[in-house]
């Protein structure tokens, strides 16, 4: 089949192409140098169908909400929690209430370890608090490790260079 572009439709009794046209190949391709760059749907527009259902629950929407309200002040459980679940804002994390000791050293991350699992035998924090308290003692512990192993790595070269220096003039 040929590459090149044609504005001849096709024959009635040729099997249904796309129509070829100057932008597009006999293929249905786009020809080489053209951009099909077309801006689409506005961001923020909806669709036909999404603004009917819309039209039609902005008449109704009062008094759904008030058969909804209704329902569950009659105790329909399904309509309580339909209105828990939505209106009521859902409860998010909370600061825990107690205070961990400082952390300079490792034996103090050791010690903020036992601090926190006191406080949640005691109830001060619940265990999903104790559980991210104890992944940041984790990193500051990782962190006060690697400064440590940096420093054993300092002292260490510069043992050696002084080594070096020393074995330099033996000889």
């Amino acid at each position: 089949m040929s590459e090149s572009t044609c504005d001849a439709p096709a024959s009635s009794n040729e099997t249904a192409l796309p129509v070829p046209s100057p932008e597009r190949l006999l293929n249905g391709q786009f020809a080489p140098g053209h951009t099909n760059i077309s801006p689409g749907r506005p961001k923020g527009a909806r669709s036909r169908a999404a603004l009917a259902v819309e039209s039609l629950f902005a008449d109704g929407a009062q008094d759904v909400g008030q058969k909804l309200l209704e329902a569950a002040q009659n105790g329909n459980v399904g309509a309580m929690k339909f209105c828990i679940d939505r209106v009521l804002p859902r409860l998010g994390a909370r600061p825990a209430d107690f205070e961990l000791p400082p952390i300079n050293s490792l034996s103090d991350v050791l010690d903020a370890h036992t601090a926190l699992i006191e406080a949640a035998t005691r109830g001060e924090v619940d265990s999903a608090q104790a559980k991210n308290l104890a992944l940041m003692l984790d990193l500051k512990r990782k962190s006060l490790e690697s400064i440590e192993f940096e420093g054993r790595v300092v002292a260490m070269e510069e043992h050696m260079t002084k080594a070096l220096q020393f074995r330099g003039r033996a000889r």
